[in-house]
């Protein structure tokens, strides 16, 4: 019973640490408006891959980076797919792929990086 009222004090410490975090400020202040420019607005499309994908997606290109050929690309690759969260329910739900669908995903990623952006991939 201790431990779980200590548990508890520490929690609520900790809640009331973050919210007092939040909410507190140096003085009163107002944030200036911008007034965005009229007439319509014209986006480029990006020439690198979309990130949009769900946590199977991102757990599958993340469990197949071991796989893709290209140092450089892999290493770059890597630093994108820095959360484990969505790979380790991943495997805990499915279970671990099989090393061919991992195989086939690299090689799309690799596909996806140049014709999109392995001209940006930077020399070493």
């Amino acid at each position: 019973m201790l431990r779980k009222s200590y548990i508890l004090f520490i929690m609520a410490l900790i809640s009331v640490t973050c919210i007092n975090g939040l909410t507190s400020s140096a003085g009163p202040f107002e944030l200036p408006i911008v007034k965005a420019p009229a007439g319509p607005f014209k986006v480029k499309p990006s020439s690198l891959p979309s990130f949009n994908f769900t946590d199977s997606e991102y757990a599958l290109n993340a469990l197949a980076i071991p796989y893709i050929k290209d140092k450089r690309l892999r290493k770059m690759v890597a630093s994108l797919y820095w959360c484990g969260t969505p790979t380790v329910n991943y495997v805990m739900n499915r279970g671990m792929p099989e090393e061919q669908v991992l195989k086939d995903r690299a090689a799309m990623i690799e596909t996806d990086w140049s014709e999109g952006a392995g001209d940006k991939i930077p020399p070493r």
